[in-house]
Parts: structure tokens; C-alpha cells; sequence
């Protein structure tokens, strides 16, 4: 059950990913201080299955020599042990030895031990795609009378995918469950099965004003992976964009970018706000790429206008900028020749951020008959630094520029590329 987005600010939805005992990231964090211990039951002399043995050794059960058939069995009778952590082993042990485990797992899924049933499903769920045979009886398991089941099979036809497409109707129903996890789970799930986005979009708005933080979490994650066909919940995601928990507030923002161009105005609008998490508002923005540069040009322009000067939209429009990378040169390049001198100076910055790249954009820019063109050129190039060198003839002409700007400007940006190379 890994949580997506490593690297980057993360979504993270619903109880299976965050708060149950189950997610592997909590699990390892434990063990490291709880080493699995063999249980006392296995008393001395008392032979233990090889593949349990295996699960509190620490060794790879998918490559030993005995068959994969006893492995599975022996690793199905785990899923119903009263250690928590050899269920949550086992569990993970068989969505390792993956399209083998499905058979055993799918009907492992009407074992009378929830605990079996529940660990079953998750195993099918770390397995994904390779488990469909298994959905059939996930969506009838989506009625189970234990909630831990109804939430993991939610979880796992998502995991599934859109094999599981057929499971929409069920999981729309799953919405309305009683327990706020099991709604959470569906919402996510629902994003995952490549859903009719006219259908399930609608139930997903509805969810984002769940009473429960997890199902609005999950809801506008799912919203983010139906991507551009969720253009439809813009206005709601924008308004979660202001919710009272933060995890909500990401989990919109990086939908809205995943969205795409009809979202640009809402996160534009976005940057505005004095929080936090407007982070994620820039990360939405990077995400969605050139296609949004027009808009933040015009947010810088309108963050820096005279006499409205709007601090925290154009150094966020500007972060945004020299993130977007490659993608946004040209239009910083052109915004060097803006009349607002502030307009200038944060697009000589972005271009500086974004190195290398911005410097044949750059050298051809000495040449502007723009003069604060030629000026934030040298600026910028200057803060670049070595990896400018190849702008060190354009460099050396601008020296002899007839705006005494250019000129010591060009002068400092020789300084610092000759002198950091050395």
C-alpha cells in the first residue's frame, strides 16, 4: 500500500495509507524497534512451516525451492494468526508470489475469520492488476459484515484497476457505508477503476463535503486521477482548496493540477492566499506545465502592478515560473522588457533558477534592443554562473553596450563566472 508521490507533496487519502496497521511504511518503522518474534505457541521442538519460518527470519518467501503451492497454503493459514504482524507479513509475502497467490487469496476472501478475509483482500491489493480474476468476489465482499473487509476491498479493487470497472456500482453504493473508512476507500477506488466520469464525478463533489477529513481526502484524489473528464469539480475542489484540514487542502491542489488547463484560473487565484500549503498550489502548477505559463506571466504582471503590489502572488506566480523549467523560458525572457521594474526583476530571477537551460535564451537576449532586457540577461547569467561560460563572448561584447547598465552588469556576471570556475 504505498503512498504515492514520493518526492513530492503527498496525497495521502485514507485509512489503509495513514492510519491502519497495515500500511508498510508504519510497519517498518516498528519492526525496527519490535523485531518479529516467533510466537510463543511454537513451543521448542515444535516444527514451524517453512514459510512461516521464512516470515520471522526475514527471507525472501518468493524464491525458495519448495512449491510455490505449499508456500501459498502455508502463507493463507497466516493471514488468520493472532500476531498482528505476521497477518500484515503474510499479507505482504503473498502479493510478493503475486498472480500465483490469486486462487488461494480469492477464496481465502469467504473464510469464516475476518482476519483472514480482511488480510486476503489486501494481498490481492498488493498484487493490482495481476489479481482481476479475484474482483468478482471483492464487490460482493464490498457487503461484508466486518468493516475492516468492506474497506480493504474497496482498497483493493482500486488496486486492481480498470479491470475492476464493472465494480463502480458497488463502490457507488460504498459511499454511503457507515463507516467513514470504508467511504474513504471507495472514493480513492473509484478513481482508480477508469470510471464514467459523468456518473461518478457528481457522487465524488458530493463526498468533498464529507463530514470525515479521510473521505474528503479520498474523493478529491479520485477526482485528480480521472484528470481532465473531473473538469466539472473545479469549483468544489477550489473551494476545498479551503478546508479546515490541510491534507484536504493538498489533496485539492495537486487534483486541480492533474485536472489540468481548466483548472488554471482556480490555482491562479489560489496563490493569493497566505497559507502553508500554497506549496501545493505551485506544485499543481508545475504539474500541469506550459500550458499555464500564459496565466502565471499574467499573475506576476498583476501581483507586481504599480500600486498593487501583491506579494504573495508573484512570488509564488515566479516560483511556479523556475519550476516549470525549460517550458517557461521564452515568456520570461520576454517579460525582461515589462515596464514594471519588479516584473523584470522576478523574471531575471526565474531564468537565473532555472540554469543552464535559460542560457541560450539568455545570450540572444544581450542582444534586445530592449535595455532592461540586455540588464536582466547579464543579471541573470550572472547568478547562473559557470554553467554560463558559453555566454562569456556575448558577455565580453555587452561590455562595450551603450547603456552603462548593461555594462556593469555584464562586467559583474564576467566576475562571477571567470572567478567561480577558477
Amino acid at each position: 500500500m504505498g503512498i504515492e508521490g514520493i518526492g513530492k507533496t503527498q496525497c495521502v487519502g485514507n485509512n489503509v495509507e495513514l492510519r491502519d496497521e497495515g500500511n508498510p511504511v508504519i510497519e517498518e518503522a516498528y519492526s525496527a524497534e519490535h523485531p518479529l518474534q516467533i510466537p510463543s505457541r511454537f513451543a521448542a521442538g515444535v516444527a514451524i512451516p517453512t514459510g512461516l519460518a521464512k516470515l520471522f527470519m526475514g527471507e525472501n518467501t518468493k524464491t525458495s525451492g519448495e512449491s510455490i503451492e505449499v508456500r501459498v497454503q502455508e502463507l493463507i493459514g497466516a493471514l488468520g494468526d493472532e500476531d498482528l504482524l505476521v497477518r500484515r507479513r503474510a499479507a505482504s509475502a503473498l502479493g510478493d508470489i503475486g498472480l500465483a497467490a490469486v486462487p488461494a487469496l480469492t477464496e481465502a476472501l469467504r473464510d469464516e475469520n475476518s482476519d483472514v478475509r480482511s488480510s486476503a483482500a489486501e494481498a490481492l491489493g498488493r498484487i493490482g492488476p495481476a489479481a482481476e480474476a479475484a474482483f468478482p468476489v471483492l464487490i460482493e465482499a464490498l457487503r461484508d459484515e466486518n468493516s475492516r473487509m468492506r474497506q480493504y476491498a474497496a482498497w483493493a479493487l482500486g488496486k486492481i484497476g480498470p479491470a475492476a470497472r464493472s465494480a463502480v456500482p458497488a463502490l457507488t453504493e460504498a459511499l454511503s457505508d457507515e463507516n467513514p473508512l470504508v467511504r474513504a476507500d471507495a472514493a480513492r477506488a473509484l478513481g482508480g477503476v477508469d470510471p464514467d466520469a459523468q456518473i461518478v464525478v457528481p457522487l465524488l463533489i458530493e463526498a468533498l463535503k464529507d463530514e470525515d477529513l479521510f473521505v474528503r481526502r479520498g474523493a478529491a484524489s479520485a477526482l485528480g486521477k480521472i484528470g481532465s473528464a473531473a473538469a466539472a469539480a473545479v469549483p468544489a475542489l477550489t473551494e476545498a482548496l479551503r478546508d479546515e484540514d490541510p491534507g484536504v487542502q493538498s489533496c485539492a491542489a495537486l487534483a486541480l493540477g492533474d485536472i489540468g488547463l481548466a483548472a488554471v484560473p482556480a490555482l491562479i487565484d489560489a496563490l493569493r492566499d497566505e497559507n502553508p500549503h500554497v506549496q501545493q498550489v505551485v506544485e499543481a502548477l508545475v504539474e500541469i506545465g506550459s500550458a499555464a505559463v500564459p496565466a502565471l506571466i499574467e499573475a506576476l504582471r498583476d501581483g507586481e502592478s504599480l500600486g498593487n503590489v501583491d506579494t504573495w502572488v508573484s512570488v509564488n506566480a515566479v516560483s511556479a515560473l523556475a519550476e516549470i523549467g525549460p517550458a517557461a523560458v521564452p515568456a520570461l525572457t520576454e517579460a525582461l522588457s515589462d515596464e514594471n521594474h519588479l516584473v523584470r526583476a522576478d523574471a531575471a530571477w526565474a531564468l537565473k533558477k532555472i540554469g543552464v537551460a535559460a542560457v541560450p535564451a539568455l545570450i540572444e537576449a544581450l542582444r534586445d534592443e530592449n535595455q532592461f532586457v540586455r540588464q536582466g540577461a547579464a543579471e541573470a547569467l550572472g547568478g547562473i554562473g559557470p554553467a554560463a561560460a558559453a555566454a562569456i563572448p556575448a558577455l565580453t561584447e555587452a561590455l562595450r553596450d551603450e547603456d552603462p547598465g548593461v555594462r556593469l552588469l555584464a562586467r559583474g556576471a564576467l566576475s562571477r563566472i571567470n572567478v567561480e570556475q577558477e
